[in-house]
């Protein structure tokens, strides 16, 4: 049986923590290995989160996740047994991805499950720059008592909730959850991918490198135009965050750090089939201080509103 060296880690997207009382990968090979638990999550959907180090270096890879938590947002009480892909996971494992910063092969280093309202569970496996969706699954809600939850406290479920909540919500998000608003289905559109490339264009002559993209289902994943290097992933989600780099025909070496917001991306690819390839082209000027970002099928182009870039010069090797 293959073992690998992963570590274990868990997450919950800003502004609405949930708290994990039991947390386990459970091995091919019968071991269990535990996750972070006994703690509040609120770290965000595309951090990796909490770290906790269980077994030995190289264990074997689990094929389920079982976890119990609350729900400070909705104020239940969740839990899942979720089987995992164990046959993808080797195989992602045991491929690997290029490193964009050393060009050394590497493979990913942590499985880390995120835990959304509605009791969306989404487990991805972490390396450097690459972050890879592999499971997802709905919690069951479940009765239980506060105080066997978190029995070192002396609050009750409301005081903890509102405790909490104070601590790990923004005063908007707050109202938004006191008045029943939460978007349940954001965690899930998240997840439409479209089979879509990053194509960067100059107004002078220049050398393209490699797009480093973060997006918004929590998914990483470099695509390099100097390499011979095929990509994780077919599709992705939408983007929100870059880095892109470049060098220019004077052989000076740039990159830019774009973020979009999640608002203004999903406009832009509202009206894009998920089935019909798509660019998305950033479009730097002479001077390489100025770039646009559109949005480009067979039929039209859409340039893409109120996006942050930030360009700088780096130093050469």
């Amino acid at each position: 049986m293959n073992t690998y060296e992963w570590t274990p880690t868990n997450t919950a997207p800003q502004n609405y923590p949930v708290y994990v009382s039991k947390g386990l990968f459970k091995g091919t090979d019968g071991s269990v290995i535990k996750t972070p638990d006994k703690r509040t999550l609120y770290f965000g959907w595309q951090q990796t989160g909490s770290v906790y180090l269980s077994g030995p270096d190289k264990k074997s890879l689990p094929n389920s996740l079982e976890a119990t938590w609350f729900s400070f947002a909705e104020q239940k009480y969740y839990t899942i047994n979720l089987t995992l892909p164990v046959r993808d996971m080797e195989e992602y494992f045991t491929e690997g991805f290029v490193n964009p910063r050393t060009g050394n092969t590497e493979t990913f280093t942590t499985i880390s499950y995120g835990i959304a309202p509605g009791g969306l569970v989404v487990v991805w496996l972490v390396g450097t720059a690459h972050r890879v969706e592999i499971a997802s699954g709905k919690g069951t809600v479940i009765a239980m008592e506060f105080d066997t939850l978190i029995p070192t406290t002396e609050m009750n479920e409301k005081e903890y909730t509102d405790f909490t909540l104070n601590e790990h919500s923004d005063a908007t998000t707050r109202q938004a959850i006191e008045r029943g608003m939460i978007p349940f289905e954001k965690w899930e559109n998240y997840r439409i991918t479209y089979p879509w490339k990053v194509v960067l264009q100059h107004a002078d002559s220049f050398t393209p490198k490699m797009a480093r993209i973060q997006m918004w289902n929590g998914e990483q994943e470099v695509q390099f135009f100097n390499k011979n290097t095929n990509r994780i992933l077919n599709n992705w989600a939408l983007p929100a965050s870059m880095r892109l780099e470049w060098t220019d025909k004077n052989s000076n070496n740039f990159a830019a750090k774009v973020s979009f917001t999640e608002e203004d991306i999903q406009n832009a690819f509202s009206n894009v089939d998920p089935n019909e390839a798509v660019s998305l082209e950033f479009r730097i000027d002479t001077f390489n201080d100025a770039l646009q970002v559109f949005v480009v099928t067979k039929e039209e182009e859409l340039l893409v509103k109120n996006v942050s870039v930030t360009i700088f010069e780096k130093e050469s090797k």
